[in-house]
């Protein structure tokens, strides 16, 4: 997004975001950080940057909301595509399991690790393999912890 990081330059970016964080929480302060999923003229590059950012970010507590991109109609994007699970790369799949993955481990007790496990094998044989098909299960099985 043009000018979002003024007055520093884009290659600064992932230090300021991660000093930022880290000082949050020294001050215990756990931040929620939306990443929008979609956007018009998303690359896979910006992906991949993204994934490096969440793993320079791997020891902070941030609590993520991946959200698939949906335009308003009031802005200036009103005319792009929405976003679905159905369009998602499949690093854009990566990047939403990596940001559940890392919520589970930071806000869920480990005890409590096998309920996310079971939950989301019955949604996905009840739901989610009918709706979309086996695209969304390696993903599923990522953040819920059945395989890395």
């Amino acid at each position: 997004m043009k000018g979002k990081m003024l007055p520093f330059k884009p290659e600064e970016w992932n230090s300021i975001v991660t000093t930022g964080i880290e000082i949050l929480n020294e001050n215990r302060i756990w931040p929620l950080a939306t990443l929008i999923i979609g956007l018009q003229g998303e690359t896979d590059k910006d992906t991949v940057a993204t994934l490096e950012l969440l793993d320079e970010l791997r020891h902070c507590k941030v609590f993520y909301v991946p959200l698939l991109f949906t335009s308003e109609e009031d802005c200036m994007l009103k005319e792009a595509r929405h976003m679905d699970l159905k369009h998602l790369t499949p690093l854009q799949s990566d990047l939403i399991a990596t940001c559940w993955k890392r919520n589970i481990e930071v806000f869920v007790a480990k005890k409590e690790h096998w309920k996310i496990k079971l939950g989301t094998m019955i949604a996905y044989a009840m739901y989610y393999r009918w709706k979309h098909g086996r695209k969304l299960l390696k993903p599923i099985m990522k953040f819920s912890g059945w395989r890395e």
